[in-house]
């Protein structure tokens, strides 16, 4: 026992640097771990939202053609409305395209990819708080809002497709409708009706999609910010 308590007196600053080097390599391999961890983490970030960065831009195309395709269909309804409404207006067969067009619309199905893989990982993959917060409000908010729009969408297609089906007979091609009586038509109130109803539900459903459009380059710039690419 003595030996022993002898040999620490006379080699303790031995010892205690072998004590100081373990630790310090324990700690380093720590960090160097965390400092591994963190970057395969900011990697795997960046990747993400380079991802939803390309699938955002794909979104902002769709929804122009979607737009665009619904404000031609307003357009062509309220052509109707007033040709119906006008007792000197006689039927062209141009309206047959205009009548067969007048109660479709045009759907949207937002890429989903880069945000379903963010959310399987946990939302917290992405670290800049604004960032994440704009995709899961435009993801769970105002894609939401689209969804339901389109839904309400295919409810009026079916509800107009039974009054159509009464008033029009098919043309040449599958989206061409012919009145039976286009004189009759024009003094049908629940047609028309039906036809100023479309036109008014249309308008609402193409400024809540310009509305999403918008939201939707908002997040697709600021991703262009963080992540310095356009």
């Amino acid at each position: 026992m003595k030996r022993i308590f002898t040999t620490l007196k006379e080699k303790w600053p031995e010892y205690l640097l072998e004590i100081l080097v373990i630790t310090i390599g324990i700690l380093g391999a720590f960090a160097l771990n965390n400092w591994n961890e963190a970057s395969k983490a900011r990697k795997t970030e960046h990747e993400l939202l380079v991802a939803m960065h390309h699938d955002l831009g794909e979104n902002v195309d769709q929804m122009k053609r979607v737009i665009a395709f619904d404000s031609t269909i307003y357009a062509r309804l309220n052509v109707l409305i007033e040709i119906l409404d006008s007792e000197e207006s006689v039927y062209h067969d141009s309206l047959k395209v205009y009548f067969g067009y007048s109660n479709r619309s045009a759907s949207f199905d937002p890429q989903r990819l880069a945000y379903e893989s963010i959310k399987s990982m946990g939302f917290n993959v992405i670290s800049d708080l604004e960032v994440r917060n704009k995709v899961i409000e435009l993801y769970d908010q105002y894609y939401g809002h689209f969804k339901a729009a389109g839904e309400h969408q295919n409810a009026m297609y079916i509800e107009s497709s039974r009054i159509y089906f009464k008033h029009l007979r098919g043309g040449v091609t599958p989206l061409e409708k012919i009145p039976n009586d286009f004189e009759l038509l024009k003094g049908n109130d629940e047609f028309k009706n039906v036809i100023t109803t479309l036109a008014a539900d249309m308008n609402s459903v193409i400024s809540l999609h310009n509305l999403i459009l918008q939201k939707t380059i908002e997040t697709r710039n600021l991703l262009s910010s963080k992540i310095n690419i356009n």
